[in-house]
């Protein structure tokens, strides 16, 4: 780079920058809150740095607030969450490597398991993990398919180092494409009624979280 470019580079960082508002972010998990109730946890989705807001202090004054839980799509994230947010669960997107199973369990991180073949994966790292079942409805990115998800929990129950703790989708709303949101939640809901059967969850499990992700949909459809 040449000087003049160097010059108006420098001059460039120097002359733009981001302002966040904190307070305007706890006045949207309020306002969130109060639409949802106290009975329904909310986890705030904080991946790529809170999207450009700084998942440290985001979680910082969202975990003051009382947030249930954060959602990340990295282990950098996650780190930084934990520092500012000590005792709040932190859920990992699909996508990191079982490498990290003596990490994730250290941090206190919550995996994702879409198959029995990653639920395999994670076990033979001999860690004790939590986890929840991600469950494809329809969006076609990552998830076990609703048939898949009985066998995946009875695989888990029987997995004495890992603890399921939950089970969640992401709604895909793409417009003309695709089940509604309110044909997701029924599909949900059919599949929370054949997997209540005994063996699904182990005696630790049986209280697990049902999430739905994606704070429009959810909020539109007042599934909750």
């Amino acid at each position: 780079m040449t000087d003049a470019r160097s010059s108006l580079a420098s001059a460039a960082a120097s002359s733009c920058w981001r302002e966040i508002s904190l307070s305007a972010i706890v006045h949207n998990y309020r306002a969130v809150r109060s639409a949802v109730g106290p009975a329904v946890k909310i986890f705030a989705c904080l991946k790529k740095d809170a999207y450009g807001c700084g998942a440290d202090e985001v979680a910082a004054v969202l975990a003051a607030e009382g947030v249930d839980g954060f959602a990340v799509a990295s282990a950098r994230d996650a780190c930084r969450i934990r520092t500012r947010a000590p005792r709040t669960p932190i859920l990992l997107y699909p996508g990191i490597n079982p490498q990290w199973a003596s990490a994730v369990s250290e941090q206190d991180l919550t995996i994702t398991l879409s198959s029995v073949s990653e639920l395999d994966t994670w076990a033979v790292t001999s860690e004790r993990l939590s986890a929840f079942v991600k469950v494809d409805l329809g969006f076609w990115r990552a998830g076990a398919l609703p048939a898949e998800v009985e066998g995946l929990l009875r695989r888990a129950a029987a997995t004495p180092n890992i603890d399921i703790k939950g089970i969640y989708a992401h709604l895909s709303e793409l417009a003309g494409t695709g089940p509604t949101a309110n044909e997701q939640w029924s599909r949900l809901k059919d599949l929370l009624a054949s997997i209540g059967r005994p063996g699904c969850f182990s005696t630790s499990t049986r209280t697990a979280s049902i999430s739905l992700v994606r704070s429009s949909s959810v909020l539109r459809t007042r599934v909750w």
